[in-house]
C-alpha cells in the first residue's frame, strides 16, 4: 500500500467516525503533496459540506470533477451541496448528470426528487422518489422524501405511511421525526406533533427546526412565554436564521413585549434584508406605535408575501403628484373592513379636482355607492372605464403622507339608505329600552380571528341589566351560539332575510342608525359603524390589530369608536365588566335621573 493510499484510508476512517478536523487535516496534507487527487478533493468537499461551508464544498467537489468527470458520486454530492446552499436548479442539474452516468442510482434519484420538490415541481419529484424506493426499498431517506412530496400533493395517509417506514428503517432519523411532526402540526394534532418534535430533539438536541416547530405550536396554544423560550433555543442552535427571529418577534408581540419584538424583526432583516414577512411584521409594529412615517413605506412589503399579488395595470401607480383633471382608480386589496376604512381617502383626493373610480368587492357596491368622494364604483371583475393613474387603497396613507396628526377622520363618509332607516325604525319601534347592536364573531378563516372574536356568552351580565335590549347584528359565522343560550339571556334576532335582499351591510347600516350603541368584535361591522359615525365600542384582546394603536381608548380613524382593552391575556370577563359599568353610567343612570326608568 502506497503512503498516499494509507493516508487517505486513515483520513476516511476519521471521517466515518465523525472526526472531521482530523480527516480534513489529512485530506489537505495529501493535496499539499499532489493537487491531482480527485478523491481527496471530493472528500474534502464533503467535509466542508458537513461543516456547513457550502461554497467551499462546491468549489472542492468541482475540482474533483475536473480531474475525474465520470464518477456519479461526485455529481450527486455536488448536487446536495448546491441544494443546501439554496441553488435548486444547479442541484437538479448535478443530479441529472449523476443519473446520466448511472441511470439506476437510487441516491441520485432521491436527491433529484428533493431538488424538484424544493422548486415545487411535486409531480416530477414524485416520480423520481418513487423510482428510488422501487430500486432500493430500504433507503430510509427516500421514504422520508417521498412522504414529504405526498403530503404536499394532499395524499396524507400515504405520506404518513412512508414517514413511518423511514423511521422503521432508521429509528435515529431526526429529520423524519421532524417531518412527521410537521404533518401532525398542520392537521392540528398537536399532541402527536409535540411527541414527534420531542423525539427529534432526543436524537439531536441541536435540531433547530424542531425547537421552532414546538414554538409555533406553543404560539397557537397561546403559550407565548414557552414559545419565546423555544425560539430562543432554536437560535442558540442556529443563530443565523432570519425566519426564527421573525417567529420570535411574533411571540414577543403576542406577549406584549413590543420593543423586543421590533428588535427581533430588525435582527431578522439584518440577516436577510429581503425577508418580506419580517418587513411586514416590522411595519405592523411601527404602525401599532403610531410611527406612521416609517410604518407606511415598510407596509409596502405586503406585496412580497405569497398570497398578496398587486394588480397589473398599464397605467402608472399614483405617486402623489397633482391630480387636477385626471381620473384615478382606487382599488380594494384586502378584506371588507379594510375597504370600508380606507375608502375615506376618496374624499381627500376628490378635493384635488379629479375623477375618482373605486374598484371594490361586489358585496360592498350598494353600501359604498353612497360614500363620499366616489364618482363611479366598479365591482371587481367588471370591465374598467378609462383612467390615468391607479392606487391600492392601503397605499394611499403612504402616498398622501398620513401622520397621527392628519388622519382623515371626517365622519360620516358612508351613509345608510334613508328608506331602510325608516323601515327598520318602524320595526324596532316596539323594542323599549336602550337598544344595543352586538357582534361577537369574525371570520374563523382569518388567521388572527382568535384574537378578535369572543363568546356571545360574554354579553350575559350586560343583557341582564334592566332596560338593556341586545339586538344581534351577527351574520353567518357565530350565529349558532344563539342556540346555545338556552334562555340564559335574551337577544333579538332580525330574521333570515337580514342583509340578504338589500345587499351586504345595507340593513346593518340602517339598523345601526336606530340604535343607541353598537358593541362589536374587531370585524367589518365595527368599520361600518365607525364610517357611519354611529357610537361603537370595540372589545380588544391584548393582541390587537395595528390600526387600533397601543393603549388608547379612542381611535384617530373613527371619532365614534371607543376601545375596551384586555389587561390580561384571554380575560374577556374584565373587559365586559368595564363595558357593563360604562353602559350603566352613560345610558341607564341618565334615564333614571330624568325619570324615564331603567335604574338597577
Amino acid at each position: 500500500m502506497s503512503a498516499q493510499t494509507q493516508l487517505i484510508t486513515t483520513a476516511i476512517n476519521h471521517h466515518q467516525a465523525g472526526r472531521l478536523p482530523e480527516a480534513e487535516r489529512i485530506y489537505r496534507q495529501i493535496l499539499d503533496s499532489t493537487s491531482e487527487n480527485p478523491d481527496a478533493w471530493h472528500l474534502l468537499g464533503v467535509v466542508q459540506y458537513q461543516k456547513g461551508a457550502f461554497g467551499e464544498a462546491i468549489e472542492f467537489i468541482h475540482r474533483a470533477i475536473s480531474l475525474q468527470p465520470h464518477v456519479a458520486e461526485y455529481h450527486t454530492n455536488l448536487g446536495t451541496a448546491y441544494l443546501d446552499s439554496g441553488d435548486f436548479p444547479e442541484a437538479a442539474a448535478a443530479q441529472r448528470r449523476a443519473l446520466e452516468l448511472r441511470p439506476a442510482f437510487p441516491v441520485a434519484l432521491n436527491n433529484l426528487a428533493n431538488a424538484l420538490r424544493k422548486q415545487r415541481d411535486f409531480n416530477a419529484a414524485l416520480g423520481y422518489a418513487s423510482e428510488a424506493v422501487r430500486l432500493e426499498p430500504t433507503l430510509a431517506d427516500a421514504h422520508n422524501n417521498l412522504g414529504t412530496i405526498l403530503k404536499e400533493l394532499g395524499k396524507l395517509d400515504d405520506a404518513v405511511g412512508h414517514y413511518r417506514e423511514a423511521i422503521r428503517l432508521n429509528p435515529r432519523s431526526a429529520e423524519t421525526y421532524n417531518n412527521l411532526g410537521i404533518h401532525y402540526q398542520e392537521q392540528r394534532q398537536f399532541d402527536e406533533a409535540i411527541r414527534c418534535h420531542h423525539r427529534t430533539l432526543e436524537i439531536n438536541p441541536k435540531f433547530a427546526e424542531a425547537h421552532v416547530n414546538l414554538g409555533i405550536i406553543a404560539r397557537k396554544q397561546k403559550r407565548y412565554k414557552d414559545a419565546i423560550t423555544l425560539f430562543q433555543r432554536a437560535l442558540e442552535c442556529n443563530p443565523g436564521k432570519a425566519r426564527t427571529y421573525n417567529d420570535l418577534g411574533h411571540a414577543q408581540r403576542e406577549s406584549g413585549q413590543i420593543s423586543s419584538a421590533v428588535a427581533s424583526f430588525d435582527r431578522a432583516l439584518q440577516l436577510d434584508s429581503d425577508c418580506a414577512e419580517a418587513h411586514l411584521n416590522r411595519a405592523a409594529m411601527l404602525l401599532l406605535t403610531a410611527d406612521f412615517e416609517r410604518g407606511w413605506p415598510e407596509y409596502e412589503w405586503r406585496w412580497k408575501i405569497g398570497h398578496n399579488r398587486p394588480r397589473n395595470f398599464t397605467q402608472p401607480e399614483w405617486d402623489g403628484s397633482p391630480l387636477d383633471g385626471r381620473t384615478i382608480l382606487l382599488h380594494a386589496e384586502q378584506g371588507l373592513g379594510d375597504t370600508i376604512q380606507f375608502v375615506r381617502y376618496a374624499t381627500l383626493l376628490k378635493r384635488q379636482g379629479c375623477t375618482v373610480l373605486l374598484l371594490c368587492q361586489k358585496p360592498l357596491t350598494r353600501l359604498l355607492g353612497r360614500s363620499n368622494g366616489v364618482d363611479q364604483l366598479i365591482p371587481i371583475g367588471d370591465p374598467l372605464p378609462p383612467f390615468d393613474v391607479h392606487c391600492p387603497l392601503l397605499s394611499l396613507p403612504r402616498v398622501v403622507q398620513t401622520s397621527l396628526r392628519n388622519v382623515p377622520a371626517d365622519v360620516p363618509y358612508v351613509f345608510a339608505d334613508p328608506q331602510l332607516v325608516e323601515k327598520w325604525g318602524d320595526r324596532l319601534n316596539d323594542i323599549e329600552g336602550v337598544r344595543i347592536g352586538i357582534v361577537w364573531q369574525g371570520n374563523p378563516d382569518y388567521p388572527d380571528d382568535h384574537f378578535c372574536s369572543f363568546p356571545l356568552s360574554q354579553f350575559g351580565a350586560l343583557a341582564n341589566l334592566t332596560g338593556i335590549r341586545l339586538i344581534s347584528l351577527q351574520k353567518g359565522f357565530g350565529t349558532e351560539q344563539l342556540n346555545d343560550l338556552c334562555g340564559t339571556f335574551a337577544v333579538t334576532e332580525l330574521g333570515d332575510d337580514f342583509d340578504e335582499s338589500t345587499g351586504a351591510f345595507m340593513d346593518t347600516a340602517a339598523v345601526m342608525k336606530n340604535l343607541e350603541l353598537v358593541i362589536s368584535a374587531d370585524t367589518s361591522v365595527a368599520h361600518v359603524a365607525g364610517a357611519l359615525g354611529v357610537p361603537v365600542w370595540i372589545p380588544l384582546s391584548t393582541v390587537c390589530d395595528w390600526r387600533w394603536l397601543l393603549d388608547r381608548k379612542d381611535s384617530p380613524w373613527y371619532p365614534s369608536v371607543r376601545l375596551f382593552r384586555q389587561q390580561e391575556q384571554d380575560d374577556w370577563e374584565a373587559v365586559f365588566d368595564e363595558i357593563r359599568i360604562a353602559v350603566q353610567r352613560e345610558f341607564l343612570a341618565p334615564r333614571a335621573a330624568s325619570g324615564s326608568g331603567y335604574a338597577d
